[in-house]
């Protein structure tokens, strides 16, 4: 789901389709903690987020949905324990790069009480 995202900002992004991947992956990380209720409330969308996200294939949305439908309680433990969040590691990826360039340029940058 993640490769469907928006290469730039997934939060504000207008393509439909990266919007599309980001709702289905919202939706399954936070189906085990949803009432039966709102898992038949949410099923539909799921479904259509999956497909109108084009980030797997058909036979890998069926078998998704039915993964869902079976196994709801233990949807975490399917994707890998304890959920990470694609968004903030990404940004951690970045941030030491960041820092050190920052650090680097205010070292070669004149103090502005030396000016």
């Amino acid at each position: 789901m993640e490769a469907g995202w928006c290469p730039g900002d997934p939060e504000n992004c207008t393509t439909d389709r990266h919007g599309s991947a980001l709702v289905a992956w919202q939706l399954l990380v936070d189906w085990a903690r949803k009432d039966e209720e709102g898992k038949s409330h949410d099923r539909g969308l799921l479904d259509y987020c999956l497909r109108d996200s084009a980030t797997l294939a058909e036979a890998q949305v069926d078998q998704t949905l039915s993964l869902v439908d079976r196994c709801p309680a233990t949807w975490d433990l399917l994707i890998g324990g304890w959920v990470r969040d694609p968004l903030i590691e990404r940004l951690e990826s970045r941030r030491k790069t960041f820092v050190t360039t920052a650090r680097a340029a205010s070292l070669t940058t004149p103090s502005l009480a030396t000016a």
